[in-house]
């Protein structure tokens, strides 16, 4: 995500196509990307595939 661009603030609830921020391809990538990481506590990473399996009900149906 680009420096700077996050449209949200922590702890907001995200909406179905809403906006979370802008991605680029900056430092050493080779090209546009999102690293998308999950930290329950703060500081502990969690695997945001199982995480957002449990959480989230397909379809927009939360």
């Amino acid at each position: 995500m680009r420096k700077g661009s996050l449209a949200l603030t922590v702890g907001q609830p995200v909406l179905v196509g809403q906006l979370v921020g802008n991605v680029g391809s900056t430092g050493q990538s080779t090209g546009p990307h999102l690293h998308f990481e999950i930290r329950l506590d703060g500081t502990t990473p969690t695997d945001p595939f199982a995480w957002l399996t449990e959480k989230v009900r397909p379809n927009g149906a939360n």
